[in-house]
């Protein structure tokens, strides 16, 4: 079960870099939950709305799995994203710098019958942008 959550979640790092929101579906429980630290807790319907406002925040993100651990139900997921800032994006609003920013996420996937039930990120994005605009 494990390298199956692990293969999921590969695939839905894919999804993301490649702009492709309709696999979300696929990939998460009806009842998903994301604890998102820029948004609090949002569910399924809400989550794509944030990957759009996202890419066009980042349209140039692009997600890279650092590391990736299975535990029971569980995966752990360390990334690292690099992107460019070209919109204010809700929860850091800080004006776009159109400069280059690298950040990592460090995330834990909760999983039931194969889909996402809930997702817990903590990330350094803030923290990214706002030393961009400083510079």
């Amino acid at each position: 079960m494990s390298e199956q959550n692990k293969a999921v979640v590969r695939r839905f790092m894919e999804a993301l870099n490649e702009k492709n929101l309709s696999t979300l579906d696929e990939i998460f429980a009806p009842d998903y939950a994301n604890h998102s630290p820029r948004l609090g807790v949002i569910g399924k319907e809400a989550t794509p709305r944030d990957f759009e406002q996202t890419f066009k925040a980042f349209p140039d993100r692009h997600g890279i799995i650092e590391e990736l651990m299975a535990e029971g139900d569980k995966v752990f997921l360390r990334q690292t994203t690099q992107t460019t800032h070209q919109q204010v994006i809700p929860g850091i609003p800080i004006e776009p710098t159109g400069k280059q920013i690298s950040y990592t996420a460090w995330t834990v996937l909760r999983f039931e019958d194969g889909r996402i039930v809930e997702r817990w990120a903590i990330h350094d994005l803030k923290e990214q942008v706002e030393a961009a605009a400083r510079e």
